[in-house]
């Protein structure tokens, strides 16, 4: 895939597309990509976190440990292993349940790349709180059916 249709693709994230183009451009062209087949796990609970993955085509599950229930699914666009590279180890298992195609980018290259385009952080920044804020309503609801 060239650095056009990456363009396009990251464009079309909700997380991404207000980012300025040139910007996009410019993750685009550090971006890799990798492609992956039903069934087969993108990265595992516990394993060391080292890439930062957008979602381009395919779902993907994410569960604690792979075998257990799932905790969400991820859709073309959505940014996925940005919680573990401040952990240090991935916080669940993320596995394809159709053939699915990725960007990545190693942590080092992310993380420089974030501080020298903030707007960027800030975008991530905003769909942590966004997903935390829908993480807690879900368990707020959980807790009320469960105290009725």
């Amino acid at each position: 895939m060239n650095t056009q249709e990456k363009l396009r693709r990251l464009q079309s994230s909700r997380v991404l597309a207000p980012v300025d183009e040139n910007v996009l451009v410019l993750l685009a062209e550090a971006m890799e990509e990798e492609a992956y087949s039903r069934g087969e796990t993108v990265f595992s609970r516990g394993e060391p976190a080292d890439r930062v993955y957008i979602l381009l085509d395919g779902v993907l599950e994410v569960s604690r440990t792979g075998s257990d229930e799932k905790m969400a699914e991820l859709y073309p666009g959505d940014l996925f292993g940005v919680y573990g590279l401040f952990e240090g180890s991935r916080t669940g298992t993320v596995r394809a349940t159709a053939e699915s195609l990725i960007l990545s980018m190693d942590q080092v290259r992310f993380k420089s790349f974030l501080f020298k385009y903030p707007e960027v952080m800030y975008r991530i920044l905003g769909e942590a709180a966004h997903r935390l804020k829908a993480a807690r309503s879900r368990l707020y609801g959980l807790k009320k059916k469960s105290s009725s």
